[in-house]
């Protein structure tokens, strides 16, 4: 096996897994693939193995295999070479042949060298409480004027959208405070970022527009035509915002090794449960990664809040 440093925090891993190895992915990549198609005769799941592979092709049956063999080998060979890797690789199969070793190069960005900057001292500088001015009775009419004419007749109404109003202002307060602590981190951290990441970031930041946009009722493609911009322009505009959030990332993640800061366990369970439960086609694997970095992060801006007391 051969790791290459491609540089900008990017390696490339050149291998193979062995002809024999390689060939004890065939029946459960046979198994998954029998629950895919239906075969004329046969119920989903229950066709034998000689009809299917003749029925789909040898062809789809060696590249089952091959995801099967890479998505356990490829962990094992960050393990074992201790490669801290970030994002999702970029694979390219280089031989695939039944009978031979698989061979593969795997690209991925790997966790960039930088110095933290004395983010504790950042965080105390930035952490002064934000000045949150009084709900005005002016702010309080307006909100109830936008709530409808039946809503006043409820006991205690106006009390109530000035107690929130109050909620939503210190919320506001606590989020740009928050802002300011990590933008002050990051303007004091050099580092260079893998390419990969850059452009992953950028595609969850299209994924999540375009969601935005359908829950709105509206097609991607018209709202596209309305402000006369094609995806590529999307994309080159949101670069710097993709590159501090990829950088906040990293930060984030940087103080919390330093600190040993980790999600409380019971809880990133419990939550895990409950997505699972609710999105039964969700990969768990997934959504135990993204609930415990997102929980780590509150855990580590939180830390970076309480500097101001400490």
């Amino acid at each position: 096996m051969e790791i290459k440093d491609l540089g900008q925090s990017e390696i490339e891993i050149i291998g193979e897994v062995s002809a024999d190895d390689f060939a004890s992915f065939k029946s459960a990549a046979l198994e998954r693939l029998g629950s895919r198609y239906n075969i004329e005769g046969f119920r989903p799941g229950h066709v034998p193995t000689n009809i299917l592979e003749q029925k789909i092709g040898q062809d789809k049956v060696l590249t089952e295999m091959a995801e099967l063999a890479l998505s356990k080998h490829y962990p094992k060979i960050l393990d074992e070479k201790k490669i801290d890797a970030l994002g999702q690789p970029t694979i390219v199969i280089t031989k695939l042949a039944p009978g031979n070793p698989l061979g593969f190069k795997i690209k991925t960005a790997v966790f960039p060298e930088f110095k933290l900057p004395d983010y504790k001292a950042l965080a105390t500088k930035e952490s002064g409480l934000e000045i949150v001015a009084p709900v005005s009775e002016a702010e309080i009419d307006e909100a109830i004027n936008k709530l409808g004419p039946n809503q006043p007749e409820i006991p205690d109404f106006r009390l109530k959208v000035k107690e929130a109003l109050e909620h939503d202002k210190v919320r506001q307060a606590n989020d740009k405070r928050r802002v300011k602590i990590l933008e002050a981190i990051r303007t004091e951290t050099k580092m260079v970022l893998p390419p990969i990441l850059i452009n992953s970031e950028l595609h969850k930041m299209l994924s999540e527009f375009k969601g935005e946009i359908k829950s709105m009722g509206v097609e991607y493609t018209d709202y596209l035509k309305k402000i006369e911009k094609t995806e590529e322009q999307l994309l080159t505009d949101w670069r710097e915002m993709a590159i501090k959030r990829v950088e906040i990332g990293l930060i984030l993640d940087a103080i919390a090794r330093e600190e040993k800061i980790a999600p409380d366990t019971i809880k990133l369970e419990e939550e895990v449960k409950k997505l699972t439960t609710a999105h039964p086609d969700a990969d768990e694997h997934r959504v135990r990664a993204y609930l415990s970095e997102l929980f780590t992060n509150e855990a580590v801006i939180t830390f970076l809040e309480k500097q101001l007391v400490a």
